[in-house]
C-alpha cells in the first residue's frame, strides 16, 4: 500500500500523464494540480495524511481544502476528496540555551499547493504596463497563431528586445466592475503565450512561439517573461476581507471548479499567494408572514478558492471547489 501511495503522489506532483491499472481503479486524475481519491471503508483524514504524505499531521490541510467535508472525523466510503497538498519540512535551529526551551522543537510541516499553469496566469493592474513591442503577423499569414509559429514583432521605439531571450505575449481589457455600491476599475491582462526572439532586423524582430495558452493575434503585445514557481506555500487568510469576485479569466459569466477568476482585493489589503478563502452567495430579503418584517438571511457558503497571484488592488485566484456556479459579485472572505 505504501508503494501505491508513493506512486500516486508522484503522479500528482511530477507527471500526471503516466498512469497504471492500479491507479485507474483507485483514483481518477481530474486536473494536473491535484487528483481525486475515493474514500474506502476504514479511511480517515489522519490515515490518508500518513498514506500520501508520510505524516499524520497534514490532515488539517486536507480538511481545509476539501470544503464539502463538514466534520473532519467523518468521511464516508465512495466520497471523493482532493489530494494536492505536499509536505515540506523546515529544520528547527539547535537549542543553545537551556534556560528557555522553544515551545515546539519538532519539524514544522508546511502544506504546499502545486499548480502547473502559473506561467499562463492573467492578472489585473490598476494602470497599464508599457509594452516592448506588438505582433505584426505570422510568417505564414495565419490569423490565429499558436505554438511553433514564426511571428514578426514591431519593436517599439526606445525599447530593447534581445535575441535568444524569452518574452510573454499578452492582450489587455478594461475592467469597470460595480456591485453592492462598490466600483472597481483596472486593466485585465490575458497571457497568450511565451516566445523566444530569433533575430533582430532593426525595425522589427522575428520570434518563435514556444508555448501558446490562447491563440495569438495581430496587435497582441509583448512584455518581459518572468518564470513563476509552481509550488505555493499555504498561508493563513486575512479575517473579514469582504472581497468580491470581479470576473473570470475566460469571460465566462458562470465560474466553477478549476476556473481562474479575479477578486477586488490585493497586496494592499494583505492578500497573499497561498491563502484559502470561502465564497458566499448573498440571499434575498425574506418577508415574515407572521410579523411582516423583512428578514436578511446569512449568505450561503458555496465554494472555496486559493490565491495564486496578487497585485496591489486585485488578486488572481483558482476556484478549488464549488457546490453551485459562482458569479461576479459573490462575496469572498
Amino acid at each position: 500500500m505504501a508503494m501505491i501511495g508513493t506512486f500516486l503522489l508522484l503522479l500528482c506532483f511530477i507527471s500526471v500523464s503516466k498512469s497504471s491499472a492500479v491507479q485507474k481503479k483507485r483514483e481518477t486524475i481530474q486536473d494536473k494540480s491535484y487528483f481525486y481519491y475515493t474514500v474506502k471503508k476504514g479511511d480517515n483524514l489522519w490515515a490518508l495524511s500518513q498514506k500520501f504524505y508520510n505524516s499524520n499531521w497534514v490532515w488539517p490541510g486536507l480538511w481545509g481544502i476539501n470544503g464539502k467535508i463538514k466534520n473532519p472525523h467523518l468521511i464516508y466510503p465512495g466520497e471523493k476528496i482532493k489530494i494536492f497538498l505536499r509536505k515540506t519540512l523546515q529544520k528547527q535551529p539547535s537549542v543553545k540555551y537551556v534556560k528557555k526551551l522553544p515551545q515546539n522543537t519538532e519539524n514544522k510541516i508546511i502544506p504546499t499547493f502545486y499548480y502547473p499553469g502559473m506561467d499562463s496566469l492573467g492578472f489585473i493592474k490598476q494602470r497599464a504596463l508599457k509594452p516592448l513591442g506588438q505582433v505584426i503577423k505570422s510568417r505564414n499569414n495565419k490569423v490565429m497563431m499558436s505554438q511553433s509559429d514564426i511571428i514578426y514583432i514591431d519593436k517599439l521605439r526606445n525599447k530593447t528586445i534581445i535575441p535568444g531571450k524569452k518574452y510573454t505575449v499578452f492582450s489587455t481589457e478594461k475592467i469597470d466592475f460595480q456591485d453592492h455600491g462598490k466600483r472597481f476599475k483596472g486593466i485585465k491582462y490575458l497571457i497568450k503565450g511565451i516566445i523566444r526572439i530569433l533575430e533582430n532586423n532593426g525595425q522589427y524582430v522575428t520570434a518563435k512561439v514556444l508555448r501558446s495558452f490562447h491563440y495569438i493575434s495581430e496587435g497582441d503585445l509583448i512584455m518581459d517573461y518572468k518564470k513563476r514557481g509552481r509550488e505555493i506555500k499555504i498561508k493563513d487568510p486575512v479575517k473579514n476581507i469582504n472581497a468580491e469576485i470581479i470576473c473570470s479569466e475566460n469571460k465566462n459569466s458562470l465560474i466553477s471548479d478549476n476556473n481562474i477568476a479575479f477578486i477586488n482585493k490585493g497586496s494592499r489589503n494583505r492578500i497573499k499567494t497561498g491563502q484559502i478563502y470561502s465564497v458566499f452567495k448573498s440571499q434575498d430579503l425574506r418577508k415574515s408572514q407572521i410579523s411582516g418584517k423583512r428578514i436578511s438571511l446569512a449568505p450561503l457558503k458555496i465554494g472555496r478558492l486559493i490565491v495564486l497571484h496578487t497585485e496591489k488592488t486585485a488578486s488572481t485566484v483558482l476556484i478549488i471547489s464549488s457546490q453551485k456556479v459562482i458569479r461576479a459579485g459573490y462575496i469572498v472572505h
